[in-house]
């Protein structure tokens, strides 16, 4: 494994080995920014119940919507929606539609630091969060992004309980979050539910009829 690019070293590690790339890759701060395709690496296989290989159903008005707003002038943008609704499909649905040399995810397993920030300094770039309210390190994201000019965004997915709390942050650095900036995502209805379903039943050569 040390002949292959670092970069390559990294997906690895995040894919087979999460939550330890300090161990295995010995620079931390390296690994806390990730691509769109080192992110959803882990769910990209069509052989897991629970992955975003599946069609997106009853969310296109939603992504043209947050499309959108991130090209806009908002520099922080919020998904809020119950667990398992799908937040994070909803992120790669938005970031397939993106310049992906703009995009970067923080890390699920690792702390962002101000190094690491201050080392892209002057390229634009949305940096997205999944999971926000589960972070210790949301403050240094917030600094960082209101120091900035427009050309540094940041998008938040958090559970409904979370969202007073981020709201509440942004402002502490002086950034104005409105309604228009809070994407809240439904749940399905029963057809589009039934949808969903039949896409994994027959993936799994099962009776369509218990969709």
């Amino acid at each position: 494994i040390r002949k292959l690019s670092f970069e390559i070293q990294k997906r690895l590690v995040r894919t087979f080995f999460p939550g330890l790339e300090q161990s295995l890759l010995g620079d931390i701060e390296l690994t806390t920014l990730q691509t769109i395709d080192e992110y959803f690496a882990p769910f990209n296989g069509t052989d897991l119940i629970f992955n975003h290989s599946w069609d997106c159903v009853g969310r296109s008005d939603l992504i043209s919507e947050l499309t959108k707003a991130i090209s806009s002038t908002p520099r922080v943008n919020v998904i809020t929606g119950s667990g398992g609704i799908g937040k994070t499909k909803l992120l790669k649905q938005v970031t397939e539609k993106l310049d992906r040399n703009t995009v970067r995810f923080i890390s699920p397993t690792e702390e962002i630091t101000q190094k690491v920030l201050n080392e892209i300094d002057n390229k634009a770039i949305l940096f997205i969060v999944d999971d926000g309210k589960e972070r210790t390190d949301l403050d240094i994201r917030l600094r960082y992004v209101a120091s900035r000019d427009d050309s540094i965004k940041l998008l938040i997915a958090t559970r409904p309980y979370g969202l007073s709390y981020i709201k509440s942050r942004i402002t502490r650095f002086g950034m104005v979050i409105h309604q228009d900036q809070i994407f809240n995502i439904p749940r399905l209805t029963k057809i589009e539910a039934e949808e969903l379903s039949t896409q994994v039943i027959k993936s799994r050569n099962g009776d369509i009829s218990l969709a």
